[in-house]
């Protein structure tokens, strides 16, 4: 009886393992859903809704009401001006405007100034290639003390004078921060002291926001890996 039962909890851990990074990502994505349809799809569908109604006899008082064709009308539209927005902030033009607002935005109110900044880092970490090319390596090194690693992130070839001082080839990299790997410190190490290692950079960063819990799958060890229902006993 006792074995049955652990047999049939070991299935259900095991089972709820499969099924939580799917629902996770299912709840990111109903977050992100609900936040466009009801703070911009649906103000956009009843703007439109509005103007026909102003510019022809269609009578559009009884669409307005179905929260169901408001947001079928506003999404498209949301969708679209979120496509122009995101070109348009890539251009030039659009890179000066966001940077005048910024300005704007952050001398004035310092709520905004105290979350803004750190929201962009944030994004900018995940999203921004040039931030992604800086970080050309993912490296251990042996820090804080002798017998502990941390992750590093190779930078550069580091200084020729440094080299030359020191009277060692050293390298320049960037020690992050965990759970916010935006932050951090740059130090410069003997390049014999590296460590190389076989992961992307997404990866270390997936794994340093986390805590060291999202570990890449090609480097789960054995004890790590999710058993199959018909392995448990």
């Amino acid at each position: 009886m006792v074995q049955d039962k652990k047999k049939k909890k070991n299935i259900l851990r095991t089972g709820l393992m499969a099924l939580l990074p799917a629902l996770i990502t299912l709840f990111i994505i109903t977050l992100v859903f609900n936040f466009l349809s009801n703070n911009i799809a649906k103000p956009l569908g009843g703007l439109v809704l509005t103007l026909i109604g102003w510019f022809t006899p269609f009578n559009t008082a009884p669409y307005k009401e179905d929260v169901w064709i408001v947001a079928i009308i506003g999404f498209p539209l949301a969708i679209g001006i979120i496509f122009f927005l995101s070109y348009l902030m890539a251009s030039f033009l659009g890179r000066w405007l966001m940077k005048e607002l910024e300005n704007l935005v952050l001398s004035r109110f310092p709520l905004i100034k105290s979350i803004y900044p750190y929201a962009k880092q944030f994004s900018d970490l995940f999203l921004s290639d040039d931030k992604k090319a800086a970080f050309q390596k993912v490296v251990a090194v042996e820090y804080p003390r002798p017998g502990l690693y941390s992750f590093a992130f190779l930078t550069s070839e580091g200084l020729k004078e440094m080299d030359k001082k020191i009277g060692k080839d050293m390298v320049s990299i960037f020690l992050p921060n965990s759970p916010t790997p935006f932050t951090g410190w740059t130090a410069f190490i003997p390049r014999d002291e590296i460590i190389p290692l076989s992961i992307t950079v997404d990866e270390a960063i997936r794994l340093l926001v986390s805590g060291g819990v999202l570990v890449p799958p090609n480097q789960l060890k054995e004890l790590q890996k999710p058993k199959r229902p018909d392995e448990t006993k």
